[in-house]
């Protein structure tokens, strides 16, 4: 028997065909079943990332085909002026005092007011105006204005709201015919300016308005004026 016979022997001896035929067969089976199973796990890895995919996609053309919609449609006027008109008039009425709880039921807004959180309500007081009897005869028992006065603590900044159911509030000064119109949730608003002073005039809801501010910004008076012109 020759060398080569003599290998081929030992080899065919100690080599278990069918032991390590079996063993080859189960190494194969494992790796393919990881393979499976790499396979599925990856399947669903890639749905949800075509899902997400399509969602995000889907909210961006949502987004860019709805037009973003601002609480109001605005469109803002200040007429300037470098004087005040009239100078400080005298005012023939009477005041009183009176609670925000006598004039909220009626007057709703005046819980919904945005007004800079520097400023707090001073106080709230009716005007009263008399008939055109004899001076010494004279009842002001007529209601004409509601006031609401909010102040600053260093009195630097403040808003007054005047509003009444009779006509334009009663005021102690005038700073002249305004030139153009603001309009602020499809209502027209006279918006003048004097310095720091702003004030605005309009009919919303029946009342007549009359605000004035002193030391805000024109930003924060139009956020005041949307808070009343609901």
């Amino acid at each position: 028997m020759t060398n080569k016979d003599n290998l081929k022997n030992s080899i065919d001896k100690d080599f278990n065909k069918i032991k390590n035929y079996d063993a080859i067969i189960k190494k194969t089976e494992r790796v393919e079943k990881m393979n499976k199973q790499l396979k599925f796990a990856f399947v669903p890895i890639c749905l949800l990332a075509i899902i997400l995919g399509s969602v995000f996609l889907n909210n961006n053309n949502d987004l860019q085909d709805k037009p973003i919609v601002k609480k109001y449609n605005n469109s803002i006027y200040i007429n300037n002026f470098d004087e005040k008109i009239g100078g400080a008039l005298k005012l023939d009425v009477d005041i009183k005092s009176v609670q925000l709880s006598e004039i909220s039921e009626r007057f709703q807004f005046a819980t919904s007011l945005i007004i800079p959180s520097d400023l707090n309500q001073k106080d709230i007081y009716a005007l009263y105006i008399s008939d055109d009897g004899k001076v010494e005869d004279r009842k002001y028992d007529i209601l004409h204005d509601y006031v609401i006065h909010y102040t600053s603590e260093n009195q630097d900044r403040g808003v007054r709201i005047s509003f009444s159911e009779k006509g334009r509030p009663i005021r102690d000064y005038l700073l002249g015919d305004v030139e153009k119109l603001s309009k602020i949730n499809n209502i027209d608003v006279e918006i003048s300016q004097y310095k720091d002073l702003f004030l605005a005039t309009f009919k919303h809801d029946n009342l007549f308005f009359d605000i004035e501010t002193n030391g805000l910004n024109e930003g924060e008076l139009i956020v005041l004026l949307e808070s009343v012109i609901e």
